[in-house]
């Protein structure tokens, strides 16, 4: 018999209680090493634990289901944590200032503030907000928020959209 680790187990950088921190045990299934600060969604699971993969803004796929930055580098197939809300520190945040929004880029990587907000075809996934912008010790709030396409809107419907439809409102259907 084997328990599970807590997180006062691991030395990962983890700031504030336990309750001001929301945290998910979950395994790399990447074929590389993901590190910490890094976005990440769950691909699967394997019975026992979440499989998580590098978020990326570039598909519904991989930005929906983002569920929060990785709280230690993991190596292939290694279990470690994800910090779904809360604070998390020791990575480098320097391409933000302090109070700047996150948002999920392209390839793993994290945008910081509104200039870099991604738009168009590129999924909006906001990561958190910058508390410490340093190389090594940068410090986040994360909250994850997935942004919603047209057809997930719930008063709008447009489920098999055509080229050149418009959207209009029915205030008689509603």
């Amino acid at each position: 018999f084997q328990t599970r680790p807590t997180v006062t187990d691991i030395p990962v950088l983890i700031s504030g209680d336990p309750v001001d921190t929301v945290h998910l045990y979950a395994k790399n299934d990447e074929s590389i090493t993901i590190y910490r600060g890094q976005p990440v969604y769950i691909e699967g699971a394997n019975g026992a634990n979440p499989l998580i993969k590098v978020a990326s803004n570039t598909g519904e796929f991989s930005s929906s289901k983002t569920i929060g930055l990785l709280a230690q580098n993991l190596l292939v197939n290694e279990l470690g944590y994800v910090i779904t809300e809360g604070v998390l520190e020791g990575f480098d945040t320097s391409a933000g200032n302090a109070g700047d929004p996150m948002w999920l880029g392209p390839t793993g990587n994290i945008l910081y503030g509104t200039g870099n907000k991604p738009y168009g075809l590129n999924n909006l996934v906001y990561l958190g907000v910058v508390l410490r912008s340093q190389a090594i010790n940068g410090k986040v709030y994360v909250q994850i928020q997935n942004g919603f396409e047209i057809e997930e809107l719930h008063n709008v419907y447009a489920l098999n959209p055509s080229n050149k439809d418009a959207l209009l409102c029915n205030s008689a259907s509603g």
